[in-house]
């Protein structure tokens, strides 16, 4: 049994949004009142019975051969997100529209609040259309010193947060999305973690998506805070530990050399590349597994350093005054907190107010940095308007 107190916040919060929808249905007195009401009150029935029966089902304990049992909070989740959210915004909004409504009878207003409410239920629900159908293939011209100008037109393609078990259904679409990645034909392919919500299960069926992505000089890959099983209580130390080699395994049979905190060389003619990765960088609920140092162990402090790097909080905090060479940092983690946009050089997320450096690309102090805001889904299982991204960077001697 699993009912903490956050999800007897929401119980309530649910009840006081569907009674304020009733009485506010009941005062307007519109067409069809009757069968609105009805219609508020069996979804109500239904999303409380669903949502208290996962509460109350999901074990306290997971085990390392479970199941995705996280998969049915997040489709309540969505559902709060579209049919709840929605009315709770419209309940903070009413007081602006309330006068003209009631006292002025204006049909106007009426209407334009009513639109709105439409509005605010469409945009989640689209979010979860799209957000799960649409692939955005960005390019990114990345600045290299001469001192390796060999590398100059080299592609990296970066993707990030794959969440495979939010998105158990999209195996056959990315496939397809598979062979548009291969056409782009990079040198090298890098993954920056987060792979899965908590579990190797997760994992099932998704062989041949990873297996036949190609690049000429491999694919490599970090973990990310969700790759370590820390969000989850297990029943022995072993299953947490086996869950995380299970992860471990699957990338390494598909290809991916995962670099735990520890670094490769690349060469081009008489030109050294090093390509670094170190473990999940975080602050307080994010674990900290990195070390930088380690990763760099015997590493000329001249070389230029391409690293990967889970979390970008990681490049202010600890990069940017590092004594290697690193000119380009690769990271994910922030997903654009799935809401926003980024067009050309104008962008906006809610995650700005997290995240100093929360998508896309960034230069400072000769040092580069690009986040990718992702591909999959955590919680809300939809994105409005940060779409599920790759990126192509290429290199460009100066």
């Amino acid at each position: 049994m699993r009912l903490y107190f956050s999800w007897l916040v929401i119980l309530l919060v649910i009840f006081v949004v569907d009674l304020l929808s009733i009485i506010y249905i009941h005062k307007l007195k519109p067409r069809n009142s009757r069968i609105l009401i009805h219609c508020v009150l069996i979804l109500a029935v239904i999303y409380f019975i669903y949502f208290l029966s996962i509460s109350l089902l999901s074990p306290v304990y997971a085990s390392a051969d479970g199941g995705n049992i996280y998969l049915h909070f997040f489709i309540a989740i969505t559902w709060f997100m579209i049919w709840y959210v929605p009315r709770m915004l419209g309940i903070a909004l009413l007081p602006f529209f309330i006068l003209p409504i009631r006292y002025y009878k204006s049909s106007f207003a009426r209407k334009w609040f009513h639109s709105l409410l439409v509005f605010l239920v469409i945009l989640p629900l689209v979010g979860v259309v799209l957000g799960n159908r649409l692939l955005v293939k960005r390019k990114q011209s990345v600045t290299i010193p001469a001192s390796v100008n060999t590398f100059n037109g080299y592609r990296v393609l970066l993707f990030s947060d794959m969440h495979l078990g939010t998105m158990p259904w999209a195996k056959k679409r990315w496939k397809k999305y598979v062979e548009e990645i291969n056409r782009l034909s990079p040198n090298l392919i890098v993954f920056t973690g987060d792979l899965v919500n908590n579990f190797w299960s997760e994992t099932n069926g998704w062989d041949s998506v990873f297996s036949t992505l190609k690049a000429s000089d491999g694919k490599l890959a970090v973990l990310g805070n969700h790759d370590y099983g820390d969000y989850v209580r297990w029943k022995t130390p072993h299953d947490k530990f086996y869950n995380q080699k299970k992860i471990l395994a699957f990338l390494k049979k598909n290809g991916f050399r995962v670099l735990n905190n520890e670094h490769l060389a690349l060469g081009r003619n008489n030109d050294t590349l090093i390509i670094a990765g170190v473990e999940n960088w975080g602050h307080s609920k994010f674990p900290k597994y990195s070390n930088l140092n380690k990763a760099l162990e015997n590493v000329d402090k001249n070389v230029p350093v391409v690293l990967l790097s889970h979390n970008p909080d990681h490049w202010k905090d600890e990069i940017l005054t590092s004594q290697w060479n690193i000119i380009l940092t690769l990271s994910g983690h922030t997903h654009g907190f799935q809401t926003g946009f980024r067009t050309g050089n104008v962008a906006f997320s809610p995650s700005a107010l997290k995240y100093t450096y929360w998508g896309g690309y960034y230069l400072q102090d000769a040092k580069q940095l690009y986040v990718s805001t992702g591909i999959g889904n955590i919680a809300y299982m939809g994105r409005m308007g940060i779409w599920p991204e790759v990126v192509v960077l290429e290199f460009q001697s100066r």
